[in-house]
């Protein structure tokens, strides 16, 4: 799984030769290219749903305050994240011009908030 998803980012950085940051912005995921741009775009999400997960489950190993209080039973899909996502970017000003990893990050606090407790 791992792999996969760095092979997929590895042929995306090499697709877009346009690219100049190596974040993705919102208009860009929503605009693909082609099927292959589109597949691509989707793993990209899916690594960065993984990393953003990896940090929140280390924040709490640690004792520290996570960023959102994702159930335990629930394992996140992509199509889910994309979701969140795309809810979260329609409640934005300007969110084309915004990272899609922001607009995950924030959309999973208000999907997912914390309680007291954490």
């Amino acid at each position: 799984m791992i792999a996969r998803i760095v092979i997929g980012l590895i042929l995306f950085c090499l697709t877009l030769s346009n690219a100049n940051a190596a974040s993705i912005l919102l208009r860009t995921y929503k605009s693909p290219i082609d099927k292959a741009d589109k597949a691509l775009l989707k793993v990209y999400l899916d690594g960065v749903k993984e990393g953003i997960v990896m940090l929140n489950v280390t924040l709490q190993a640690e004792g520290r305050q996570p960023l959102f209080c994702q159930p335990q039973k629930l394992a996140l899909t992509v199509e889910q994240a994309e979701e969140i996502m795309t809810r979260k970017a329609k409640k934005m000003a300007d969110p084309d011009r915004v990272p899609v990893s922001i607009i995950l990050i924030h959309g999973l606090q208000d999907t997912f908030p914390c309680d007291e407790k954490h």
